[in-house]
């Protein structure tokens, strides 16, 4: 992510956390014209890692019908929002409360 009007600190924090361990599986929209979602399950492949850390959201729940229930946010919406939320608290710290544990235990 590189995007020159965001903080230094949230673009750091950004690239010491990564995605993945936060992701088990999505699903991809294969045909637009359909409701039919692909999911890919977690995978020690090239194009596994290459999807999760692009900067796009990631569909991670559907129903039967096809609806998007649930999805992991894109970065750089997310980083944008912790941007805006700095004048009144500090996101770093915040993100790295909220994170650490999750990280402790996807290790």
């Amino acid at each position: 992510m590189h995007d020159p009007d965001l903080p230094e600190k949230i673009l750091q924090a950004f690239c010491a956390i990564p995605r993945h361990p936060f992701i088990d599986h999505y699903y991809l929209h294969e045909n637009a014209e359909t409701r039919a979602w692909t999911r890919y399950e977690w995978a020690e492949a090239v194009a596994w890692y290459e999807q999760v850390d692009r900067d796009s959201a990631l569909v991670t729940q559907v129903d039967q019908h096809g609806r998007t229930l649930s999805s992991s946010s894109q970065p750089g919406v997310m980083a944008r929002m912790l941007a805006a939320l700095g004048q009144y608290v500090n996101p770093c710290v915040k993100l790295q409360r909220l994170v650490a544990p999750a990280m402790r235990q996807a290790s």
